[in-house]
């Protein structure tokens, strides 16, 4: 299948291999034949073995040179996806079992990977995978930076500080990046209009809009679709 994400172009994953796509992503994926997943979703860290795996590839965080591409799956996780597969098919999927499970997967993904691979595999989540976490469920829901601060319990000058320690950059200006990428994914889409852009991204007039596009794609909204829609 072919997959792309935010702003990163089309990817192709084939047989036996895995990617992880970060909360909150903008992700188009088109089958090009015969094609099953297993789509496995976490929204928290919920026991040792998920903790373990965060604090063994913390480390290695600042050294990924990371440009979303999938990973290969080795036997052993093959083998247990496999028998996964098989207990689902027969109707075996009640959450203790799932939860059984994902715990299995990540005590497999520590003994069979090194700490690299597994760095690459989860660099959107590695740092503080916690307030990551937190900053990626509310961003896009929030109208201020003070709004994200009081979610997140912290005082505005703790905040600030905790999020350019952990994202290397201010909140309003790593906001306002995603929101470029979710924007220029957006426009990629057949039939979407300038409306649809600025009612989805909550820009609340055409002249902010078109700043906004300026600045980040140095054309007009107009142009941005076009450019989009032929590349």
């Amino acid at each position: 299948m072919t997959i792309r994400c935010n702003q990163y172009s089309t990817r192709e994953v084939l047989y036996n291999q895995c990617i992880l796509i970060p909360k909150s992503a903008s992700v188009e994926m088109i089958s090009i034949g015969k094609c099953k997943f297993i789509d496995f979703i976490f929204d928290e860290l919920n026991n040792i073995y998920e903790w373990d795996i965060f604090e063994k590839c913390n480390p290695y965080y600042k050294e990924v040179a990371y440009d979303f591409r999938p990973v290969a799956v080795c036997p052993p996780v093959s083998r247990f996806l496999d028998q996964l597969e098989y207990y689902f098919r027969h109707g075996l999927d009640c959450e203790p079992f799932q939860k059984l499970k994902e715990r299995e997967l990540f005590f497999l993904l520590t003994s069979y990977y090194s700490r690299e691979e597994l760095a690459y595999l989860l660099y959107p989540l590695l740092g503080e995978p916690n307030f990551k976490n937190l900053i990626l469920k509310h961003y896009k829901h929030i109208n201020s930076v003070a709004e994200l601060a009081v979610i997140a319990g912290m005082s505005r000058t703790i905040f600030d500080n905790k999020f350019k320690e952990v994202f290397g950059m201010s909140a309003r200006k790593w906001i306002l990046q995603e929101t470029a990428k979710q924007v220029r994914f957006r426009a990629k889409q057949p039939n979407v209009t300038i409306t649809d852009l600025m009612d989805e991204f909550k820009f609340n007039s055409a002249t902010h809009f078109n700043r906004f596009c300026k600045q980040y794609f140095d054309c007009t909204p107009g142009e941005l679709i076009r450019r989009s829609r032929n590349r």
